[in-house]
């Protein structure tokens, strides 16, 4: 196989991931395009679309320097270049690129949305600049509360010298006799122990401690209570939630769009588990026309665009019904109202592109047919 052949079905390999979504392995098929065939300006041209999908910005710049080296009035290039430098906060070369876009173009519309939000957001940087940061304020530091808890040192009671005889018994507990009388001699001092603790002698009365009493035990009750049972089970106080049914967790794969306000997420999500067109037509007409520019908002991609254009071909094919003719023409003139609509339009395919000729030959030509 030929250099430029070789170089051809990896661009041809490359523009399939591209359409499919998986723009990371678009990047390394346009890569081998480019090593088979480094004079040709479109593999480094559709490799820096990629690279922008992938969020890698400067690698993008790079790869348009590259084709405009190649192609000097290339306007894609000019236009993908714009947008990396504006990603990466270079605004003024982004205008700059725009700027050489209406040059070689003076008409094209999507160069001027972009140079207007690029303009636009360069003013918003000088604002910002002039502006003086206010100072931060520092939040004083709230010190805990502290409790004071008050403390009552209790002394000992006096030991009496002798028992009583109306004193009652001692409790069964008998305490060990003492020792005889022993005497402590010292140079100076003399001191002689003669008290004797006998069984009759009333103990002495225990100052009450700070500590809290140790629970009372009941021995009339059996061993394995609330926690722990005899048997061997552990009862827990709340019961486990119940397990959701196979027809419930099939609900919960597959999304339902039956809420009023369905979000862009739920629609990709149900386009996308729908096989047959019937069943995406009943999911497209869930939503409004006149909320899809709010739904896709900045998030419009060319396999969504496609799908739908697709669905509408298919619906109108198979029905002649003027309610639904009028209806589907709402939808075509409410999409391009999309913000990123005339960005997405210039990734279509000639296939793509004929899609939508046949879609405005069996709806008639009108107006709203300009901005496709």
């Amino acid at each position: 196989m030929s250099t430029s052949k070789s170089a051809q079905a990896h661009k041809e390999k490359g523009n399939a991931s591209f359409k499919a979504g998986n723009y990371a392995e678009a990047v390394g098929h346009y890569s081998a395009a480019i090593v088979a065939d480094r004079k040709e300006p479109t593999y480094p041209l559709n490799r820096a679309a990629a690279y922008l999908k992938l969020g890698k910005n400067e690698d993008a710049e790079r790869d348009c320097t590259t084709c405009l080296g190649l192609s000097p009035t290339n306007v894609k290039a000019l236009f993908r270049r714009g947008q990396a430098r504006a990603a990466l906060g270079r605004t003024e070369d982004a205008i700059l690129d725009f700027r050489e876009i209406l040059k070689l173009e003076p008409k094209n519309e999507p160069a001027k949305e972009e140079l207007a939000k690029a303009e636009q957001k360069s003013k918003g940087k000088g604002k910002a600049l002039s502006q003086p940061k206010p100072s931060p304020t520092v939040e004083p530091i709230v010190k805990p509360i502290r409790r004071r808890v008050p403390i009552t040192i209790v002394e000992e009671s006096p030991v009496p010298a002798s028992s009583s005889p109306s004193d009652p018994p001692s409790s069964p507990i008998q305490p060990q006799a003492a020792e005889p009388s022993s005497i402590v001699e010292t140079d100076t001092l003399r001191a002689v122990q003669t008290r004797k603790i006998s069984t009759s002698e009333k103990p002495a009365t225990i100052a009450p401690s700070l500590s809290p009493p140790p629970p009372k035990t009941s021995t009339g009750r059996s061993i394995g209570g609330g926690v722990f049972h005899a048997n061997g089970s552990t009862p827990t106080l709340f019961k486990p939630p119940p397990r959701p049914s196979p027809v419930q967790n099939e609900s919960l794969a597959r999304p339902t769009p039956n809420d009023p306000a369905m979000s862009l997420f739920t629609f990709s999500r149900a386009m996308a588990s729908s096989q047959k067109p019937d069943e995406r037509w009943e999911i497209i007409k869930r939503v409004p026309p006149q909320s899809i520019p709010d739904m896709f908002g900045t998030s419009l991609e060319p396999p969504i665009l496609h799908s739908i254009l697709k669905t509408f071909l298919h619906v109108l094919s198979a029905s002649k019904d003027e309610a639904t003719s009028s209806l589907i023409r709402e939808y075509m003139r409410a999409l391009p109202r999309v913000a990123r609509f005339s960005t997405v339009r210039l990734f279509f395919s000639k296939e793509e592109a004929q899609t939508i000729s046949d879609l405005w030959e069996k709806l008639g030509q009108d107006e709203a047919s300009r901005a496709w």
